[in-house]
């Protein structure tokens, strides 16, 4: 149910870091070293981040799905995310600490009980599927999904003049896959053999304090292409995330 709030961010997130290449020759595969050491930086600062707001779109061969996420990485973990298009079980997840809420979309759930809880402890039902989120929190915040590009082989920096820099590149199905722990990576496989993912090309563009604002992933599948955008912006602002009333939360 706690699952990944939007697919194309999931496919495009798990891919590992891998910075290597020196000033004055081509990485492997013909990255741009200056390109890599940028990424490095970005990953850098991002990383320095304790809060954000991330609007996303996935495109598909399905109905559009949009998601603001408001994420607090730090000191405790706080985030909210408002999906809106297609069939996603939740249309509002907020995690606090090691509490997870949805509130589903399945309107006979429970009479005046939208939403669904459970806590990434212990073994109350949902708590593997909580852990999983709080993971997924971590993984996918800007600095990790910079870390991420930089697996890429041939990662290069836009000939664009302009106030924003603009990084390009490609990631294979095996890059997808080597960031998954090795316990899960057979099941992410088997998904992605399921899916027919295939090489994923992305772009990414730095604000003028050279943060990520923009990355577009397009991923292609066996049906078709799977394009998420996410727009990264009021870095460092107030995230303020509160559990829903009491009276309209049930357990598993």
């Amino acid at each position: 149910m706690f699952r990944r709030i939007a697919v194309g961010a999931a496919v495009a997130a798990v891919l590992p870091l891998s910075l290597t290449g020196c000033a004055g020759e081509k990485a492997a595969g013909g990255a741009e070293p200056a390109a890599v050491r940028l990424l490095a930086e970005t990953a850098r600062r991002a990383g320095q981040v304790e809060t954000y707001i991330a609007d996303m779109t996935v495109e598909s061969s399905g109905p559009r799905v949009t998601t603001t996420v408001r994420s607090r990485l730090r000191p405790r973990v706080a985030m909210s995310a408002v999906v809106s298009g297609g069939k996603t079980g939740c249309t509002e997840t907020r995690l606090i600490d090691r509490m997870a809420y949805c509130k589903l979309d399945e309107p006979a759930w429970r009479p005046g009980k939208p939403w669904a809880s459970a806590s990434v402890d212990g073994s109350s039902p949902g708590a593997g599927l909580m852990a999983d989120e709080v993971a997924r929190v971590r993984r996918d915040d800007p600095a990790e999904q910079v870390k991420a590009l930089a697996a890429s082989t041939d990662v290069r920096e836009s000939s664009e003049r302009g106030r924003n820099r603009h990084l390009t590149g490609t990631l294979t199905f095996e890059q997808a896959l080597a960031r998954f722990d090795p316990k899960i990576r057979p099941e992410r496989e088997r998904t992605y053999r399921t899916l027919g993912v295939g090489t994923t090309r992305f772009d990414l563009w730095l604000d003028p304090a050279g943060l990520p604002s923009k990355a577009v992933m397009v991923v292609s599948t066996s049906t078709g292409d799977l394009t998420t955008t996410a727009v990264y912006h009021d870095y460092g602002r107030p995230v303020d995330v509160r559990p829903p009333p009491a009276a309209q939360v049930a357990g598993f």
